[in-house]
């Protein structure tokens, strides 16, 4: 029987679930209306019932996207588990080191994985760039949302180049989650045809000593697994 190990809580796995579900239809909404002029785009506003009901479905993705933003903010700042989510999160001076052994992996030319703890360097920079992704379309998403009113809250060049921004960061996400997110955790070799810790929450000590060798350390030494 293999043993598991408890990767992600039952609140980190919904939110994870909320956050690429409203997402990809705020892309799919979104892109709909950016090449509107299009028959692509044409076709996918008929599909999404016309003009107006596109933009009821695009918001309220919004407010989903929004909801969980303010939850998982407020579970890292008072809840312990999301405190320590944070901190196996946090970049070290290590990771750096250990990118060439990463590379040398990825080439052949090294036998096993880096010595990650409990996640990547390039995990680490995938959380941290969808916060900061998050962050961004949220609020010129706002800003977009109030239409006119806006002029009196913020300088009219940021209004300006809101539209611009919200579009193109929007269609950069979808397209980082599309090839580089979907590509490495379910379809790269070792996880085809799906890494399936996204639903379960939890991967056997064997993946945990191959893939994390720090963390499946971690875990001997607390005695939270055995050899």
């Amino acid at each position: 029987m293999p043993q598991w190990i408890q990767r992600f809580t039952l609140s980190q796995r919904i939110q994870h679930i909320l956050l690429f579900l409203s997402l990809l239809v705020l892309a799919l909404t979104g892109l709909s209306l950016m090449f509107h002029d299009t028959a692509l785009g044409q076709f996918m506003i008929r599909l999404e019932g016309g003009l107006e009901a596109r933009g009821r479905i695009h918001r309220w993705s919004a407010v989903v996207l929004i909801a969980v933003a303010i939850y998982h903010h407020f579970s890292i700042l008072f809840a312990v588990r999301g405190q320590k989510l944070v901190r196996d999160f946090m970049l070290q001076r290590a990771d750096l080191k250990k990118v060439i052994q990463s590379l040398k992996y990825i080439s052949g030319k090294r036998e096993q994985h880096p010595d990650w703890g409990k996640f990547s360097l390039f995990q680490k920079l995938q959380y941290f760039g969808v916060i900061l992704g998050v962050a961004t379309m949220i609020f010129t998403g706002l800003i977009l949302w109030i239409g006119p009113a806006a002029i009196g809250l913020v300088p009219k060049w940021l209004v300006d180049m809101t539209l611009l921004v919200h579009g193109r960061e929007g269609l950069l996400i979808f397209l980082i989650l599309l090839f580089w997110h979907l590509y490495n955790v379910h379809l790269a070799p070792g996880n085809f045809p799906m890494n399936m810790s996204w639903i379960t929450g939890r991967i056997t000590a064997d993946e945990c000593r191959e893939l994390y060798p720090g963390e499946y350390r971690r875990l001997l030494e607390t005695g939270e697994i055995k050899e």
